[in-house]
């Protein structure tokens, strides 16, 4: 996907969320014990908070404007003006863009939809379809049961989960950072994905997988890798990891160029020992690591490269939530409103 010109959120996405759950919350609504609320917890939407929000069309929509995810402003194309919405009945989403500027006889004509500019315009469904799809899929709900909820079909969870995908790609590469510096150890290691198991039952061909995890912080990268080689490993620890950085690997050779690199190499011979006797060096952190990625992966998809970068951007991406301690969907709508999708051919 191509890289998309940035801004950024004055207000974040669960502050914005809070504040119409506090309004909703004045709505006549079920009862429940303990305090609980059929719009979600504080920051946090329910399914139930985008149906109640949305049963008042005006104020869904004040409510994406609000999130950034709908603009507030629009330039008329023709002649420059600032346009202005109008009620539209004959448009599913009720507004268009409208230029008002001259005399009546005289007056500019263009209109642009709604959605133009925005993160809507990649779907032909509803404005509410289109967000508790989206929330469906960062919280892991199977497909059927989405399907079974609100009538999806399988190709359009499919075409969106993979959008889905195309954004946190496009997020992680521009905003990952290297790991490790000094007084820091991580723990690097390859692993083939995809592999039959005692080589029993369908072919895969596999892909590999090189990643790095750091300990204490737990900050992670994971990188698709065509081989092995020396150059190809070397190459993507430069990339990912900060000189003076203590680096513990197995025995595999092609860490051998390490030694001539900034760092400090340690190494741990699964042949004998999980643990160093002399060094304590060990790679069980990274070994861990791989089983979260692969229990991750959908086991009926895994076709080819493509596939597994989408898959490890979106385990990088839920790694970074857990550490900075926000829902994935909320982080996901505030990457989603900082993109500039007017600059992404349509």
């Amino acid at each position: 996907m191509q890289k998309l010109r940035r801004s950024n959120m004055a207000v974040s996405f669960a502050t914005i969320v809070k504040r119409y759950q506090d309004e909703l919350r004045n709505l006549p609504a079920p009862k429940l014990t303990f305090g609980r609320s059929v719009v979600g917890t504080e920051g946090f939407p329910s399914p139930h908070f985008f149906d109640r929000l949305f049963q008042d069309h005006d104020k869904g929509i004040k409510f994406l404007q609000d999130c950034g995810l709908l603009k507030r402003q629009m330039l008329c194309p023709t002649c420059g003006s600032d346009m202005h919405l109008w009620r539209c009945k004959t448009v599913l989403d009720e507004y268009r863009w409208g230029c008002g500027k001259g005399r009546r006889m005289e007056r500019c004509r263009a209109t642009r939809s709604l959605r133009h500019g925005s993160w809507f315009t990649k779907s032909n469904l509803s404005l509410f379809e289109v967000l508790i799809m989206t929330y469906c899929i960062l919280g892991k709900m199977p497909f059927e049961n989405i399907t079974q909820l609100y009538q999806f079909e399988g190709h359009t969870l499919c075409d969106w989960s993979q959008f889905c995908k195309e954004v946190l790609i496009e997020f992680i590469e521009t905003n990952s950072e290297m790991v490790g510096g000094q007084d820091k150890v991580v723990e690097v290691d390859e692993s083939k994905f995809g592999r039959r198991k005692y080589h029993r039952g369908r072919y895969v061909e596999g892909q590999w997988v090189f990643g790095g995890v750091e300990r204490d912080s737990g900050r992670t990268f994971l990188v698709a890798v065509h081989d092995r080689s020396s150059e190809t490993l070397s190459e993507i620890i430069k990339q990912w990891i900060l000189p003076g950085t203590t680096v513990i690997t197995d025995c595999w050779k092609a860490y051998d160029r390490l030694k001539y690199e900034r760092y400090d190499h340690l190494r741990v011979n699964h042949s004998i020992s999980f643990v160093d006797e002399d060094t304590g060096a060990h790679t069980n952190t990274i070994e861990s690591t791989w089983r979260h990625v692969k229990a991750s992966l959908n086991p009926y998809n895994r076709k080819g490269e493509v596939c597994y970068i989408g898959a490890l951007a979106e385990f990088m991406f839920r790694r970074r939530c857990k550490a900075e301690d926000v829902q994935p969907f909320c982080k996901f709508m505030e990457i989603v409103a900082a993109i500039d999708w007017s600059a992404e051919p349509q």
